[in-house]
């Protein structure tokens, strides 16, 4: 006899998980506002509500285009970069003789030009993520490091001037009072947030981004649907970049746009957008980066300064993502990764050693063609200035391997860099051990943020970079803090030991350690299976949350040696230094070889591709030095990002064709 046992319904019960991921960003925005209203003198005022709605207008346009890229499951690092591209393109326009000569049409095409131009930039991004099944983040990648070169190029890294009322108006006009730049941002969130409720596109967004392979299954045209919202967040990095040179009365390519793609994220976040993809909230994302805006106006009215809001932002951002993960399952169904069969043993070899063969083969070239590439002077310098390179790269590569990303190494040696330095009067042995422990506590609160508050790692170490930012310019007080020479500190940076570089020794023993860690001890067996399926790897019994938090510990700690010896090299601690470093780290990452998607890595490979890269710029130093070509250091930045195209090409070409056999439709 089979017994049927039947459960009462339950009274429904207050979910505080649940009310704080639909309500939260509404709740903290009227908190902020409240708090405002009692303690911030002249909170009630026009100007207040002008200077906040108008500071966040760029952010808000930024993050409509980065909500859409999020809920297909995608992410777009290039926007920052496509906003100074459309800023220095505008003022080359109308100031151009033909703008000068016809005015009206030169304004025109100022406004024009710019977005098409970023938004086939963003049809790129797209086209080089879905031909050749590139995860996004390397995908957009390519574009981050390019094109802010592209337009510094463009002007030669020169600021432009200009006067021009009628260009302006999309940054300080105003119709009936209100901005106009607040204006057209309320215009975009309405159309995007009608696109996906009303529209077929908006429907196969949120498709795609909830079960791609099901999407596929289902006739549903995925790479179309991924392409066009590339488009889109390229649009309106474009427009953005033009509202910012109109306020500003002047384009700068250095700095327009800098960090933008890390607040457009955030501010999805914060809204209440999943970054796993499959759900979109546009008025949240609007919510999110008001909150983040406010908070900032909050803490610099009430006299905290601007360092300590960067801190408290990475603090909101990691809270509000960890209330959306709170009552959810966050299981996402591993990437499907497939290798190209390798129809001999040399393309086997070609194929997993490519950074080896490129860089041999760069090398090569290099003592061909000049007549010092292999002296000791130019091997020496190469060699003391990539260790920190290598340093943050090794531990990114562990990170990797475990399927996560930190974001977070670049701010930590800059922290490093300063700690060591108020340090180095009291000794090496002081400096290094500050710097070493403040990568230790980052790390260990990225770890923690990861394993225990279940927070996806790119937003975890984007929180933990903003809080190592903010730290490094509280500690220096937002200034360059110098070394002493009294002591033997500089040497772990300028010194040398049997002739040899220490940076580099101290390189070359955290790789050899790096490499029995991975291929002979149980860490580094824990890490590859981690990587390769976590929940098999738990079903196996294996420590998986503590594998995790230790290589946010060990990146940290490399990451913080890179900075004492930046520091020690250099003779100071430098708060605003290591911007860019991790996104070099990644790069050398996957030019080794290591796959985004863990599982699989080399810390030999790892090595070869941060010297390729090093190689790369070197080589081109003694080009200039020659005089056959002349390239700006701007140009630097282009072919970095260039090469690092043709290597992630190289790389995938295999598993696209296979795609593409398969029948990939789109």
């Amino acid at each position: 006899m089979t017994s049927v046992s039947i459960t009462p319904a339950l009274s429904p019960r207050f979910n505080a998980a649940a009310w704080a991921r639909r309500y939260g960003a509404g709740a903290g925005l009227l908190l902020l506002i409240l708090f405002n209203l009692a303690f911030t003198p002249h909170f009630v005022s026009w100007q207040t509500l002008n200077v906040n709605l108008t500071q966040v207008a760029t952010i808000v346009i930024v993050a409509v285009g980065m909500t859409l890229v999020i809920a297909t499951g995608g992410i777009d690092l290039s926007v920052g970069s496509l906003m100074a591209i459309s800023g220095a393109l505008a003022p080359i326009i109308f100031l151009s003789p033909f703008g000068v000569a016809h005015p009206a049409l030169g304004v025109a095409c100022a406004f024009v030009a710019p977005v098409v131009v970023t938004g086939l930039f963003g049809l790129f991004n797209g086209w080089f993520i879905t031909r050749f099944r590139v995860q996004p983040i390397v995908g957009t990648l390519v574009l981050f490091i390019a094109g802010r070169g592209i337009g510094q190029v463009m002007t030669n890294g020169n600021l432009q001037v200009f006067k021009n009322p009628t260009f302006q108006f999309i940054g300080l006009g105003r119709i009936f009072g209100a901005p106009f730049q607040v204006l057209l941002m309320l215009a975009l969130v309405a159309a995007a947030a009608w696109m996906l409720r009303h529209t077929l596109f908006g429907r196969q967004i949120l498709a795609v981004g909830g079960n791609e392979a099901a999407a596929r299954l289902g006739g549903m045209p995925v790479d179309r649907v991924k392409r066009r919202v590339y488009v889109i967040s390229g649009l309106c990095a474009g427009i953005a970049g033009l509202i910012v040179v109109a306020i500003n009365s002047s384009s700068d390519a250095n700095l327009v746009g800098i960090g933008m793609e890390l607040d457009a994220i955030a501010a999805v976040a914060v809204g209440g957008t999943l970054l796993t993809g499959g759900q979109a909230n546009v008025g949240g994302t609007l919510l999110g980066a008001l909150i983040i805006q406010l908070l900032r106006y909050t803490l610099l009215a009430n006299g905290v300064p601007d360092a300590a809001a960067l801190v408290v932002k990475g603090a909101i951002i990691a809270g509000a993502v960890w209330l959306q993960r709170r009552g959810q399952d966050a299981v996402t169904p591993p990437p499907i990764v497939v290798e190209p069969t390798p129809r001999n043993r040399f393309t086997a070899f070609l194929s997993s050693n490519r950074a080896l063969v490129a860089l041999a083969a760069l090398i090569l070239f290099g003592a061909l063609r000049y007549d010092h590439f292999l002296g000791l002077y130019n091997v020496f310098s190469v060699l003391r200035y990539n260790s920190m390179f290598a340093l943050t790269g090794l531990g990114m590569c562990f990170v990797i391997i475990t399927g996560g990303i930190d974001l977070s190494v670049g701010a930590v040696a800059a922290l490093a860099s300063v700690i060591s330095a108020i340090l180095s009067p009291y000794g090496l042995i002081a400096g290094l051990a500050g710097g070493l422990g403040s990568g230790l506590i980052i790390g260990a609160i990225n770890g923690a943020m990861v394993t225990r508050l279940k927070i996806l790692p790119f937003i975890a170490t984007l929180a933990g970079t903003l809080m190592a930012g903010g730290s490094a310019l509280l500690a220096a007080h937002n200034q360059t803090v110098g070394v002493s020479y009294d002591t033997a500190f500089t040497a772990i940076g300028q010194g040398d030991f049997l002739g040899f570089p220490i940076p580099a020794w101290i390189a070359i023993l955290a790789y050899v350690v790096g490499w029995i860690l991975l291929n002979y001890s149980p860490f580094g067996r824990y890490a590859l299976a981690v990587g390769g399926e976590p929940d098999a790897a738990r079903l196996m019994g294996l420590p998986v949350e503590r594998v995790e938090f230790f290589t946010y510990v060990q990146s940290g700690l490399l990451a913080s040696l890179a900075g004492v010896i930046l520091a020690a090299q250099f003779g100071a601690g430098q708060p605003t230094e290591g911007v860019g470093w991790e996104l070099f780290s990644i790069a050398a990452v996957v030019v080794g070889g290591t796959l985004l998607s863990g599982g699989r890595g080399s810390v030999g490979a790892t090595l070869a591709g941060v010297l390729l890269l090093g190689l790369v710029f070197n080589i081109l130093n003694f080009e200039n030095g020659m005089g056959w070509i002349s390239l700006s250091a701007y140009w630097q930045s282009v072919i970095r990002g260039v090469f690092l195209f043709v290597v992630v090409i190289a790389g995938a070409g295999g598993k696209a064709r296979r795609a593409t056999e398969a029948g990939a439709t789109g």
